[in-house]
């Protein structure tokens, strides 16, 4: 009997011993990381149990050619467009196509474009030592811009395989648009899921008119979805579509009867607006959100 008594401490110290060696093994750490590019983003999820790290891989898909040079000309950066001078100081003639991409300067991300816009590439050469104007129109690309810095990258030539990169150059501009672009806005308190009230006051430039047409887009989570195009029969029965230099208009947006009640999530409202010395209409718009 004696001997079994002696034998308990060791197996008790025996137990204790597995039971630590099974909550180090719940503390053990995992690590999924990939480098593979040339941008990562770090994730980490701790839990009580493990810590897990995972890399997001962003690919870049340019190569900016050197000794060739972009600049923008200052003066005329306007919303929709702007120009710019490119110059060929390689030892060879260089091909340059007339298709570009806008990033917001301050994040380096890509502007996202509007749905209605296509793509025609055409393709033109430039001599060694010469220098050519580029002038970029992005109003159907991307619509009117809101005031900050970009860089406009224009693309020289498409890879022929799939594994090539862009060949691109790049320019920095600066849009300041006091004075030559109308603003928009929508009053809060005039928010319901069935309609709002937009007010487009004109810039102090030319005077403007009014296409009377609204578009509704959703754009909850960063994403743009055409809902509606609505045509404003309250605006081309009264004919108050005309705005002077400086002058306001209020259009009153109802989409009950197209769309019914919006849900919650974040909106806008996109019209066009044609000044008096231009033949092409640009479009702007103005952002809202619903709440429930």
């Amino acid at each position: 009997m004696n001997k079994y008594l002696l034998l308990l401490p060791t197996a008790l110290c025996l137990i204790a011993a597995v039971s630590c060696g099974t909550g180090e093994s719940q503390e053990s750490e995992t690590a999924e990381v990939t480098t593979t590019a040339e941008e990562t983003t770090v994730t980490t999820e701790v839990t009580t149990e493990e810590t897990t790290t995972t890399t997001t891989v962003t690919t870049v898909d340019y190569e900016i050619v050197k000794s060739v040079e972009l600049t923008a000309d200052a003066e005329s950066v306007r919303p929709t467009s702007g120009k710019f001078a490119l110059s060929n100081q390689t030892d060879a003639p260089l091909s340059y196509t007339n298709q570009f991409r806008i990033y917001n300067a301050e994040t380096s991300s890509l502007l996202a474009p509007r749905e209605e816009a296509e793509n025609d590439p055409k393709t033109k050469t430039l001599g060694v030592g010469e220098e050519t104007g580029i002038d970029a129109d992005w109003t159907d690309q991307y619509g009117a811009l809101e005031d900050g810095d970009y860089i406009l990258e224009l693309v020289l030539s498409q890879p022929e395989e799939a594994a090539q990169l862009l060949q691109v150059v790049q320019a920095k501009f600066t849009l300041d648009s006091d004075g030559f672009i109308p603003h928009l806005s929508i009053d809060p308190a005039s928010v319901k899921p069935t309609g709002c009230v937009l007010t487009v006051t004109n810039a102090t430039d030319v005077a403007r008119s009014y296409g009377l047409v609204y578009r509704v887009y959703d754009e909850t989570n960063g994403k743009r979805e055409l809902l509606a195009r609505q045509l404003d029969m309250d605006k081309k029965i009264s004919k108050d579509y005309y705005m002077e230099p400086g002058a306001s208009i209020q259009i009153i947006c109802n989409w009950d009867e197209t769309l019914g009640p919006l849900l919650e999530g974040d909106y806008a409202v996109e019209i066009d607006l044609l000044a008096d010395n231009e033949k092409k209409a640009v479009p702007y718009r103005a952002a809202f959100s619903v709440v429930s």
